[in-house]
């Protein structure tokens, strides 16, 4: 995580929009430097090309070529990702965030006005990563895309640290949306995460809907939120954990359904 002062056009954007004090500034990922080894596949596949080919083997100089070729393609791909995100930043208030690219206009965030959608794919097996990608609505009313991976890859628009970033900004979020939407709750309004409702009495996905005195357990695994009897383990309602603002959501089912045990 670097801590460093966020240059100026971005503590402007924060001031304007009261996101309080910088917390955190997050990078692109930056591919490894593996120019010394491109070029010594490239200089070793030139030299063993030239020898095949003096020698009258130029079918078989076609193996060391399109070494050569590839890894040229892979230093090309790795200066061109590097340069692309050189400018990608992500900078933490207290009540929000920034996100600049290069070139690009900075795009604010506030955590008491957005809704954040989190995807999160695990990918098993050797070489095994995971994935993370957050949407978010900046004050304009656009999505704001932040991906990561596991592993480091740095591919186009990726930061670095999602395991630092990710549960924080879910953390600020829910601080800063929860007790306005327990409030409305019990105030007798219905709050919305989507396709998702929440009442003082029930829970419901458009017209389904479940009393919260029915309900024993809210578990989140394999992608689904299910809302489970008490005792039985049967599931009473299911769905997607990509809703807007899951943790909200959470935090709320935490604090309506009936105290057991």
């Amino acid at each position: 995580m670097a801590e460093r002062t966020p240059p100026a056009g971005v503590a402007e954007a924060a001031a304007r929009y009261g996101l309080g004090a910088h917390r955190a500034t997050h990078l692109g990922a930056q591919p490894p430097d593996n120019s010394g080894c491109c070029l010594g596949v490239v200089a070793v596949s030139a030299v063993i090309a030239v020898v095949l080919f003096a020698v009258g083997s130029a079918g078989v100089a076609l193996v060391p070529l399109a070494l050569l070729l590839l890894a040229l393609l892979s230093l090309a791909i790795d200066r061109s990702t590097g340069r692309r995100n050189t400018g990608l930043r992500m900078d933490r208030f207290e009540h929000g965030l920034t996100v600049t690219r290069a070139d690009g206009p900075v795009r604010v965030v506030r955590y008491a006005d957005t809704e954040l959608r989190q995807v999160i794919i695990r990918h098993t097996g050797v070489g095994g990563y995971t994935d993370y990608h957050y949407t978010l609505v900046d004050v304009d009313g656009a999505e704001l895309e932040l991906r990561a991976r596991s592993d480091g890859v740095a591919a186009r628009g990726r930061f670095t640290e999602p395991k630092v970033w990710g549960p924080e900004l879910q953390q600020d979020v829910t601080a800063a949306q929860f007790p306005k939407a327990l409030a409305a709750v019990r105030s007798g309004r219905r709050v919305a995460f989507g396709s998702v409702w929440v009442t003082a009495d029930a829970v419901g996905i458009r017209d389904r809907s479940v009393p919260w005195s029915q309900v024993g357990e809210v578990r989140v695994a394999n992608g689904q939120v299910r809302l489970t009897g008490g005792g039985s383990g049967r599931a009473l309602l299911a769905f997607g954990a990509s809703l807007p603002n899951l943790y909200v959501f959470l935090d709320l089912a935490d604090e309506l359904r009936p105290r057991r045990g």
